[in-house]
């Protein structure tokens, strides 16, 4: 079931390119799958229709988690006429398009700052000895 975060109306056109100004806010949990689903839709003025089929410009689909991968890079997906969502045999879901190709959306995420740093603990036991001597200096985490 998906519901309806926010809606825009487009800033800038040029040509074959619209530039939509909004930014919204959506909470990020890691390792768990969170789709975000984006359409495109005409609302001309005095169209007395908003939802249905005709005015559907493009559609995508796409887990926030590619989206949070990309570390500020955008994203760009494919906008087609219809998009479902298969589940995979392990677990994982998977966007296919399966209507007519539309164009592209390029997304872009920033990440807020944090206020604390994040602290990172490891420790090791029963580790094997590669030496006669245990050398401390031998064992170490690369991050």
């Amino acid at each position: 079931m998906w519901i309806l975060h926010s809606t825009s109306e487009p800033k800038y056109r040029r040509s074959n390119r619209i530039i939509f100004n909004v930014f919204f806010s959506v909470d990020y949990s890691f390792e768990r799958i969170q789709l975000l689903k984006f359409e495109i839709r005409d609302y001309s003025v005095g169209s007395s229709v908003k939802n249905t089929v005709s005015n559907l410009i493009g559609t995508c689909v796409f887990n926030l988690g590619e989206l949070i991968g990309t570390f500020g890079v955008k994203l760009q997906v494919a906008l087609n006429t219809k998009t479902s969502i298969v589940a995979k045999s392990n677990g994982q879901l998977r966007v296919v398009p399966q209507g007519l190709y539309r164009g592209w959306a390029i997304v872009s995420a920033r990440l807020p700052e944090k206020s604390l740093p994040v602290i990172l603990q490891f420790s090791g036991k029963n580790l094997k000895k590669k030496n006669k001597f245990f050398d401390e200096t031998s064992v170490f985490f690369v991050v």
